[in-house]
């Protein structure tokens, strides 16, 4: 084994999926027996999540998004004491920071970029060129995503691994029914329960949400809405009293429940019959993934990453974004043919198990640090 460590580096003060799936790679490769150091900013909620499982980070401060040369030289005199020898990082604010780190080390370090993030428009240019040069793996979720690199940019295609997002779902023999579990959001019973789960955005859906359930209540369609997420820290409070607010002004109070995002996720799904990506550009949907592993019926938009997620409409239903009618119909339809739209839901879940499950991801990202001889940092257990 040779001496090195693959640190994680990550200055977001967010939590999302971003963070979240910074966190489980983390812990993904250290289950697995790598050499790890993370690097986060103290008051962030990365931090704090890893002090909740008990593992160790190095604390940096808040690091520019471009030419942060005095925390550039911090992150590397850090990362030479701590010898290592490739980054992974998730946001692409952190590119230009460890980009400078590696030309510090003369090179010595090699980067894993795992995008977060679309590249919807043309970062062709000498400096997006510099600095992407730096990469050394790029890894993208979807070929919806690969197709942008591909086209937006001058980055080196042999350099790209198109590898999906992993989720860990388990099937849980244990797990509560449906009533108690609509217990838990003062859910009624009997009723047809549309689910959301994400942050409480403009750009994530819900006001729309709230405002078709109205409609469809008025042609008398028993329905209600569940919205779980946390609301956005960028965005302040304006999006979420305005929710508030609307479902008021219609009288929806005792149709639409709001709660705080759970870390037991099982419980959400398992009370709703509908989950709805109603973003209007979601990069990759970790929910739309996790609702194809409990079984749920999926109505997305058909945007970004969400029709591929779906297989074009194999594995869940599409509508257009922001498009009221197509919307209604996609729902009067499941509502009227559920047991069709439950067999979609089961073939989606066998299909989920099986492509997004942690072994076939490691595999998959094992290969790239093959590739980059990152494999030697591996413990080697005693059997």
């Amino acid at each position: 084994m040779a001496s090195g460590r693959i640190g994680f580096y990550c200055s977001s003060l967010s939590w999302g999926g971003l963070e979240m799936n910074f966190v489980k790679y983390a812990g993904l490769l250290m289950e697995n027996n790598y050499q790890i150091k993370i690097y986060c900013v103290e008051e962030s909620p990365i931090a704090q999540k890893l002090k909740t499982n008990n593992q160790n980070a190095t604390y940096v401060a808040r690091n520019n998004k471009y030419y942060d040369l005095i925390n550039a030289y911090k992150v590397y005199r850090l990362m030479k004491k701590d010898l290592i020898k490739a980054v992974w990082i998730r946001d692409n604010r952190d590119l230009s920071l460890i980009g400078l780190v590696k030309t510090l080390s003369g090179d010595n370090i090699q980067i894993i970029y795992q995008q977060g993030m679309q590249i919807s428009i043309k970062k062709n240019d000498v400096l997006h060129t510099i600095r992407f040069s730096k990469i050394d793996a790029w890894i993208t979720p979807l070929n919806f995503l690969n197709s942008q690199l591909k086209i937006n940019t001058n980055f080196n295609q042999e350099k790209i691994f198109v590898i999906p997002l992993m989720v860990e779902m388990q099937q849980n023999e244990n797990m509560v029914s449906k009533n108690q579990a609509r217990e838990k959001f003062e859910l009624s019973k009997g009723t047809f329960v549309i689910g959301i789960l994400g942050r409480i955005s403009l750009l994530k859906g819900q006001l729309f949400l709230v405002l078709e359930l109205a409609k469809l209540r008025n042609q008398y369609f028993d329905i209600e809405l569940l919205i779980v997420g946390e609301k956005s820290v960028n965005e302040g409070p304006e999006y979420l009293n305005n929710l508030e607010k609307s479902i008021k002004r219609l009288n929806l109070s005792q149709f639409v429940k709001i709660h705080p995002y759970i870390e037991d996720v099982e419980v959400f799904y398992q009370s709703i019959d509908l989950f709805v990506m109603a973003s209007r550009g979601e990069t990759y949907g970790n929910v739309t993934v996790e609702a194809m592993c409990h079984g749920v019926p999926v109505l997305g938009t058909k945007s970004s990453g969400t029709p591929e997620l779906l297989g074009f409409g194999e594995y869940g239903y599409l509508y257009r974004a922001d498009d009221e009618n197509d919307f209604e119909q996609n729902v009067k339809w499941i509502l009227g043919n559920y047991e069709n739209a439950k067999e979609k839901a089961l073939k989606a879940q066998k299909f989920a198990f099986k492509n997004y499950n942690k072994k076939i991801i490691f595999d998959q990202i094992e290969r790239v640090l093959s590739v980059l001889n990152l494999v030697k940092y591996k413990l080697i257990t005693k059997t």
